[in-house]
């Protein structure tokens, strides 16, 4: 099974590039943490991780009202779902991440390149990143949440 990541072209509104600029200075060239797609060749295995949840063992929320606690423990609580899944971190082809705090959660993009890169790529927009979808919602299942995250795996 190959991953390959298959970037933006001039077919494709590049978010990382000129139109950013121009269109959405806010930005300033960082509009984005991830790849455009992912292509899965030959794989013999396909999970499909529910969402991951900023919860402890016992299924008690971490982090409320902090979006940084519930971020790390939602993103450890992926990375064991996807080890049980017989998998690890490179195998994710793509997540979903579902916030009620867009704003919040974007702060800690670099955090996320530096502690995840085989989800986030190194750097904001390096395009070696997962093909990721974010999605701000009003509320989560747990009414305390502030993010959860899915994904879907493929292996040999």
């Amino acid at each position: 099974m190959a991953k390959e990541i298959i970037k933006g072209g001039d077919k494709l509104w590049d978010l990382r590039y000129d139109k950013v600029e121009k269109d959405h200075p806010e930005f300033r060239g960082k509009a984005a943490i991830y790849s455009y797609a992912t292509k899965i060749t030959q794989p013999k295995t396909i999970s499909f991780i529910s969402g991951a949840l900023p919860v402890d063992k016992d299924g008690f929320l971490v982090g409320k009202d902090n979006m940084f606690e519930q971020l790390a423990k939602t993103l450890e609580n992926l990375e064991i779902q996807v080890e049980l899944a017989g998998a690890t971190l490179n195998d994710v082809m793509k997540v979903t991440i579902f916030t009620t705090d867009v704003a919040e959660w974007l702060k800690f993009r670099s955090w996320m390149c530096e502690h995840y890169p085989e989800l986030f790529g190194k750097t904001p927009g390096d395009q070696t990143a997962t093909a990721m979808t974010l999605i701000g919602v009003t509320r989560l299942a747990n009414p305390d949440a502030m993010v959860e995250i899915e994904a879907y795996v493929a292996t040999n």
